[in-house]
Protein backbone atom coordinates (compact mmCIF):
# COMPACT_ATOMS: atom_id res chain seq x y z
CA UNK A 1 0.00 0.00 0.00
CA UNK A 2 2.78 2.07 0.38
CA UNK A 3 4.65 2.03 -2.58
CA UNK A 4 0.92 2.16 -4.16
CA UNK A 5 0.46 5.37 -2.35
CA UNK A 6 3.54 6.98 -3.43
CA UNK A 7 3.24 6.06 -7.13
CA UNK A 8 -0.02 7.32 -7.19
CA UNK A 9 0.38 10.65 -4.86
CA UNK A 10 3.60 11.15 -7.56
CA UNK A 11 2.10 9.22 -10.93
CA UNK A 12 2.12 13.23 -12.70
CA UNK A 13 5.68 13.52 -11.99
CA UNK A 14 6.71 10.26 -13.20
CA UNK A 15 4.54 10.74 -16.25
CA UNK A 16 6.91 13.97 -16.68
CA UNK A 17 10.23 12.67 -16.46
CA UNK A 18 9.18 10.04 -18.53
CA UNK A 19 7.82 12.64 -21.29
CA UNK A 20 11.22 14.03 -20.92
CA UNK A 21 13.22 11.07 -21.56
CA UNK A 22 11.87 9.78 -24.35
CA UNK A 23 11.53 13.80 -26.18
CA UNK A 24 15.34 13.63 -25.69
CA UNK A 25 16.12 9.84 -27.14
CA UNK A 26 13.72 11.20 -29.84
CA UNK A 27 15.57 14.88 -30.12
CA UNK A 28 18.88 13.27 -30.48
CA UNK A 29 18.91 12.19 -33.99
CA UNK A 30 17.96 15.36 -34.95
CA UNK A 31 20.26 17.22 -33.08
CA UNK A 32 22.81 14.68 -34.81
CA UNK A 33 21.11 15.83 -38.45
CA UNK A 34 21.54 19.35 -37.20
CA UNK A 35 25.25 18.88 -36.29
CA UNK A 36 26.16 17.37 -39.42
CA UNK A 37 23.91 19.80 -41.81
CA UNK A 38 26.32 22.31 -39.98
CA UNK A 39 29.70 21.04 -40.68
CA UNK A 40 28.57 19.94 -44.23
CA UNK A 41 27.37 23.86 -44.80
CA UNK A 42 30.65 25.19 -42.98
CA UNK A 43 32.61 22.91 -45.28
CA UNK A 44 31.25 24.26 -48.44
CA UNK A 45 31.60 28.12 -46.77
CA UNK A 46 35.00 27.31 -46.46
CA UNK A 47 35.49 26.21 -50.16
CA UNK A 48 33.92 29.70 -51.29
CA UNK A 49 36.26 31.59 -48.91
CA UNK A 50 39.11 29.58 -50.20
CA UNK A 51 38.58 30.33 -53.62
CA UNK A 52 37.54 33.97 -53.11
CA UNK A 53 40.80 34.24 -50.90
CA UNK A 54 42.98 32.78 -54.42
CA UNK A 55 40.87 35.33 -56.32
CA UNK A 56 41.78 38.55 -54.55
CA UNK A 57 45.57 37.39 -54.63
CA UNK A 58 45.60 36.96 -58.44
CA UNK A 59 43.82 40.07 -58.87
CA UNK A 60 46.63 41.81 -56.70
CA UNK A 61 49.51 39.85 -58.56
CA UNK A 62 47.98 41.03 -61.71
CA UNK A 63 47.80 44.62 -60.47
CA UNK A 64 51.21 44.68 -59.36
CA UNK A 65 52.68 43.50 -62.39
CA UNK A 66 50.15 45.66 -65.01
CA UNK A 67 49.33 48.53 -63.19
CA UNK A 68 51.96 49.25 -60.83
CA UNK A 69 54.97 48.33 -62.37
CA UNK A 70 55.03 50.66 -65.58
CA UNK A 71 53.56 53.30 -62.40
CA UNK A 72 56.66 53.34 -60.87
CA UNK A 73 58.78 53.06 -63.66
CA UNK A 74 57.29 56.26 -64.29
CA UNK A 75 58.17 57.45 -61.16
CA UNK A 76 61.88 56.63 -60.95
CA UNK A 77 63.19 59.15 -63.11
CA UNK A 78 61.83 62.07 -60.57
CA UNK A 79 64.45 60.76 -58.70
CA UNK A 80 66.71 60.71 -61.49
CA UNK A 81 66.22 64.31 -62.40
CA UNK A 82 65.71 65.76 -59.19
CA UNK A 83 68.73 67.62 -59.76
CA UNK A 84 68.72 67.74 -63.52
CA UNK A 85 65.42 68.78 -65.26
CA UNK A 86 62.19 67.84 -66.27
CA UNK A 87 60.97 64.63 -67.81
CA UNK A 88 61.61 64.55 -72.05
CA UNK A 89 59.23 64.39 -74.28
CA UNK A 90 60.86 60.62 -75.73
CA UNK A 91 60.36 59.45 -71.70
CA UNK A 92 56.58 60.82 -71.85
CA UNK A 93 55.87 59.30 -74.88
CA UNK A 94 57.40 55.98 -73.55
CA UNK A 95 55.85 55.92 -70.52
CA UNK A 96 52.48 56.96 -72.10
CA UNK A 97 52.18 53.95 -73.86
CA UNK A 98 53.31 51.70 -70.95
CA UNK A 99 50.34 53.56 -69.14
CA UNK A 100 47.69 53.40 -71.66
CA UNK A 101 48.43 49.81 -71.71
CA UNK A 102 47.96 49.22 -68.42
CA UNK A 103 44.52 51.79 -68.51
CA UNK A 104 42.96 49.80 -70.68
CA UNK A 105 43.78 46.29 -69.29
CA UNK A 106 42.04 47.96 -65.89
CA UNK A 107 39.09 48.97 -68.19
CA UNK A 108 38.06 46.01 -70.10
CA UNK A 109 40.12 42.88 -69.12
CA UNK A 110 40.40 43.26 -65.82
CA UNK A 111 38.11 40.03 -65.29
CA UNK A 112 38.45 39.52 -61.15
CA UNK A 113 35.47 40.43 -58.83
CA UNK A 114 35.43 43.58 -56.59
CA UNK A 115 34.41 44.31 -53.01
CA UNK A 116 32.08 47.78 -52.79
CA UNK A 117 34.95 49.71 -51.43
CA UNK A 118 37.87 48.53 -53.83
CA UNK A 119 35.40 49.14 -56.92
CA UNK A 120 34.97 52.92 -55.90
CA UNK A 121 38.28 53.04 -55.25
CA UNK A 122 39.11 51.74 -58.51
CA UNK A 123 37.34 53.93 -60.71
CA UNK A 124 38.94 56.98 -58.64
CA UNK A 125 42.36 55.11 -59.94
CA UNK A 126 41.29 55.22 -63.32
CA UNK A 127 40.25 58.59 -63.72
CA UNK A 128 43.22 60.14 -62.01
CA UNK A 129 45.10 57.17 -64.68
CA UNK A 130 43.40 59.70 -67.40
CA UNK A 131 44.25 62.76 -65.85
CA UNK A 132 48.16 61.72 -66.42
CA UNK A 133 48.22 60.08 -69.35
CA UNK A 134 46.78 63.49 -70.51
CA UNK A 135 49.98 65.10 -69.17
CA UNK A 136 51.90 62.70 -70.83
CA UNK A 137 50.79 63.60 -74.28
CA UNK A 138 50.84 66.95 -73.54
CA UNK A 139 54.44 66.61 -72.71
CA UNK A 140 55.23 64.54 -76.47
CA UNK A 141 52.77 65.96 -78.47
CA UNK A 142 54.91 68.95 -79.19
CA UNK A 143 57.92 67.10 -80.35
CA UNK A 144 56.08 64.86 -83.11
CA UNK A 145 53.39 67.57 -84.34
CA UNK A 146 54.19 70.47 -86.82
CA UNK A 147 53.22 73.86 -86.97
CA UNK A 148 52.30 74.19 -90.25
CA UNK A 149 51.53 70.93 -93.01
CA UNK A 150 49.69 69.52 -95.86
CA UNK A 151 47.29 68.56 -93.09
CA UNK A 152 46.82 71.31 -91.05
CA UNK A 153 48.04 75.00 -90.37
CA UNK A 154 48.09 75.63 -86.30
CA UNK A 155 47.64 79.75 -85.63
CA UNK A 156 50.76 81.00 -83.85
CA UNK A 157 48.65 81.87 -80.69
CA UNK A 158 47.22 78.70 -80.52
CA UNK A 159 50.67 76.68 -81.23
CA UNK A 160 52.10 78.76 -78.51
CA UNK A 161 49.56 77.95 -76.28
CA UNK A 162 50.49 74.06 -77.40
CA UNK A 163 54.02 74.21 -76.76
CA UNK A 164 53.27 76.18 -73.60
CA UNK A 165 50.62 73.79 -72.23
CA UNK A 166 53.44 70.92 -73.07
CA UNK A 167 56.12 73.00 -70.69
CA UNK A 168 53.59 73.31 -67.98
CA UNK A 169 52.98 69.66 -68.51
CA UNK A 170 56.59 68.68 -67.24
CA UNK A 171 56.51 70.34 -64.15
CA UNK A 172 52.77 69.00 -63.21
CA UNK A 173 53.63 65.12 -64.19
CA UNK A 174 55.40 64.23 -61.45
CA UNK A 175 52.64 65.47 -58.43
CA UNK A 176 49.69 63.94 -60.71
CA UNK A 177 51.97 60.51 -60.54
CA UNK A 178 51.91 60.64 -57.21
CA UNK A 179 48.26 60.76 -56.87
CA UNK A 180 47.99 57.94 -59.22
CA UNK A 181 50.41 56.02 -57.14
CA UNK A 182 48.42 56.90 -53.64
CA UNK A 183 44.60 55.93 -55.60
CA UNK A 184 46.63 52.68 -56.36
CA UNK A 185 48.14 51.63 -52.84
CA UNK A 186 44.03 52.34 -51.90
CA UNK A 187 43.08 49.95 -54.41
CA UNK A 188 45.53 47.07 -53.42
CA UNK A 189 45.23 47.97 -49.27
CA UNK A 190 41.20 47.44 -49.59
CA UNK A 191 41.98 44.04 -51.51
CA UNK A 192 44.62 43.29 -48.99
CA UNK A 193 42.08 43.82 -45.97
CA UNK A 194 39.36 41.70 -47.72
CA UNK A 195 42.11 39.00 -47.78
CA UNK A 196 42.75 39.58 -43.95
CA UNK A 197 38.80 39.31 -43.71
CA UNK A 198 38.93 36.23 -45.43
CA UNK A 199 41.42 34.73 -43.66
CA UNK A 200 39.99 35.35 -40.27
CA UNK A 201 36.75 33.55 -41.23
CA UNK A 202 38.26 30.58 -42.17
CA UNK A 203 40.51 30.27 -39.02
CA UNK A 204 37.01 30.46 -36.91
CA UNK A 205 35.67 27.84 -39.31
CA UNK A 206 38.22 25.90 -39.19
CA UNK A 207 37.71 25.95 -35.06
CA UNK A 208 34.05 24.97 -36.27
CA UNK A 209 34.44 22.30 -38.36
CA UNK A 210 37.29 20.07 -36.04
CA UNK A 211 35.09 20.81 -32.92
CA UNK A 212 32.27 19.70 -35.06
Amino acid sequence: MGIGQFIYDFQTLFAGAGALIAARIAVKPVWTQIGLLQTQSNGVLREMLSQRQGEIEQSRAAMAHKVEEPLNALGSIFYQYEFEGAISEEEAFFHDQRLTDASAWYSYEYRWRDNEDVETARLALLSKLDLLLDALRDIHRPAHTEQHDEDHSIPDQEWEEFVARGDRAKGEVEVISRSVKDALNTVMNGMMLETLAVKSRLKKLDKSIISG
